[in-house]
């Protein structure tokens, strides 16, 4: 089950124009922007070429065109082009009468009989020049090191000089030895998958899904009506299609996570940096910052919408939490568009705003970003009613009247120490456990040994009574007299909160970890998650037995939503 925000429908059906079997497939050029406009009446040439998989070029085809009295030219070809089972980007450039590139734009190849929107405007000049550079100087056409040259370029205003910085940065963070191609390589995904992940970078057909041709088409609109809301838009959109490419080639997107991580702490990355001005450092600081809020929040959705779905939740309620997601995401936006043009270009941003410090910007939008998601929290919380009817199936369950169950079943405590209702992932948990037992099936757990954090022995307390010594040790829930299947679900929930407060010892008195120590973490936690559902047993009606999906889903049930 695929879910994205419905605003991603409708780029969908603009730029897959089917043009017929065995027809040529055509470049949508569209509008030229005013500013940008080319000499009225001057002739011009169109050069289509292919990108070849070791960045360079062959010119496929070229048409004439005289421009109009605003500047613009139409033209077609009626050469068939590559398509993307062919060559992953093409190039179009605008040549004068004496042959010098006076525009250019680079795009993903489109399927078989489709069209891809292809932007000629200012910032697509500075995209085609800096993604041209990247591909030589690399000798690859790599889509995965092309997507993060986009996510950095937002502005027309690169300067040329930063580029070798940009190529370089690519080189170390995506197709280094310790960058983010490498990583997922080491820790589980094939070459074959890594292929195919790059492949639907550029075109996935998968329902729903986006790809690297709605970026481009979106830039380019967003550029041609000079819509700030749009730009923030487009910036955000490559976080769901790296995680909608992930799926198509069967990665996890959680290692997807992980591997961006590894990105950031590349060898060599710093130096790369250091090479570039500070106005585009603070750029991509910026831009990396607000895609990997992106790119969480896509990986939380589909998550746990998969996992809802598969443990029963209702349409309501996967509703309800897809629309606290979409206004997350939507908060995201408002933040990007707020601060859009201090994102795109750092220092003329603050010349214009006397006063304003990078630090209290940083500031700003990270409370923003806070608030949202604390807002996001409130959203996804069941209501009174929500958690009643889970009480009551699980009395009936366990055959009990409900005032027996545990005061605190379906609440927990907050950042601020206020008692809350439990997510609605967790209600839908619970519910499902319930079900099965009603259904005749039951629930089996062998508990963890992963050892207690210390974090965790201020308040961990085995017998409820604090104080008495034996603090900071896991609940026997089978003595405190619970059927057994109830004791296995609450044996669970501890066990999955000891492995999520793991994974964040490493940071305990104020440690700043390595870079390695950060990923081993990552994956520890990864494989101590795969470890508890794999402790999972039973059956959901005395006969079916729980399959791994639903394992897989009941942990992530029990875990509370998180960017980290």
């Amino acid at each position: 089950m695929k879910i994205h925000t419905d605003m991603n429908r409708p780029l969908r059906q603009l730029r897959r124009v089917v043009t017929g079997v065995g027809m040529a497939v055509a470049l949508a050029l569209g509008n030229v922007s005013p500013a940008f406009a080319l000499t009225a009446g001057a002739d011009y040439t169109v050069v289509v070429s292919q990108i070849n998989s070791d960045g360079s070029l062959t010119a496929v085809t070229s048409t004439s065109a005289t421009a109009d009295a605003d500047g613009k030219i139409a033209f077609d070809f009626p050469s068939a082009m590559p398509t993307a089972d062919d060559v992953h980007f093409i190039l179009l450039q605008v040549e004068d009468s004496n042959g010098i590139v006076v525009r250019q734009g680079i795009a993903p190849a489109p399927g078989v009989g489709e069209t891809n929107l292809v932007g000629v405007n200012p910032l697509s000049n500075v995209q085609a020049d800096a993604l041209r550079t990247v591909m030589t100087d690399n000798s690859t056409d790599d889509p995965l090191a092309s997507a993060f040259g986009l996510v950095f370029i937002r502005s027309e205003n690169l300067a040329s000089s930063d580029i070798p910085g940009l190529s370089t940065m690519m080189a170390t963070a995506i197709r280094g030895n310790d960058g983010m191609e490498a990583f997922m390589l080491a820790n589980g995904v094939s070459a074959s998958q890594l292929a195919t992940f790059k492949d639907r970078i550029i075109y996935n057909t998968a329902s729903d899904a986006v790809d690297m041709s709605d970026y481009i088409a979106f830039f380019k609109t967003a550029v041609d009506s000079d819509s700030e809301s749009d730009l923030a838009e487009a910036g955000g959109l490559m976080g769901d299609i790296l995680v909608d490419a992930a799926v198509a080639a069967d990665i996890d997107p959680q290692l997807l996570l992980a591997a961006f991580d590894a990105a950031g702490d590349a060898q060599g990355l710093n130096a790369a940096m250091a090479s570039i001005s500070s106005g585009f450092q603070n750029s991509v600081m910026a831009a990396v910052s607000g895609f990997s809020t992106r790119i969480s929040s896509v990986v939380i959705k589909k998550e746990y919408t998969d996992a809802l779905a598969t443990l029963g939740g209702n349409q309501t309620l996967i509703d309800r939490f897809n629309a606290g997601v979409l206004d997350f995401i939507t908060a995201q936006r408002q933040v990007d568009t707020q601060y859009g043009d201090y994102f795109r270009d750092p220092d003329t941003y603050l010349a214009a705003h006397p006063g304003v410090t990078e630090q209290q910007l940083r500031q700003a939008i990270d409370s923003a970003f806070q608030n949202a998601w604390g807002d996001f929290e409130v959203a996804i919380s069941s209501t009174n009613a929500e958690i009643t009817t889970m009480k009551n199936k699980v009395a009936q369950a366990l055959g009990v009247n409900v005032g027996t169950l545990p005061p605190d079943l379906g609440q927990k405590r907050d950042f601020d120490g206020n008692t809350v209702n439990w997510p609605i992932p967790q209600a839908v948990a619970m519910t499902w456990v319930a079900d099965a037992l009603i259904d005749g099936g039951g629930i089996g757990y062998t508990r963890d040994t992963t050892p207690i954090p210390a974090m965790m022995l201020n308040w961990l307390d085995s017998d409820n009574n604090p104080g008495n010594g034996t603090d900071g040790l896991r609940h026997d829930f089978t003595s405190q007299g619970m059927p057994a299947s109830f004791a296995a679900i609450m044996g669970l929930m501890e066990d999955v909160q000891i492995v999520e407060h793991t994974r964040f010892e490493i940071y305990d008195n104020g440690n700043q970890p390595t870079a390695a120590e950060r990923q081993q973490a990552r994956l520890t936690f990864l494989g101590n998650l795969a470890t508890l559902a794999g402790n999972i047993s039973g059956t959901t009606d005395g006969t079916t037995v729980i399959n791994a999906d639903e394992r897989k889903a009941l942990i992530k049930l029990m875990m509370q939503p998180s960017l980290d």
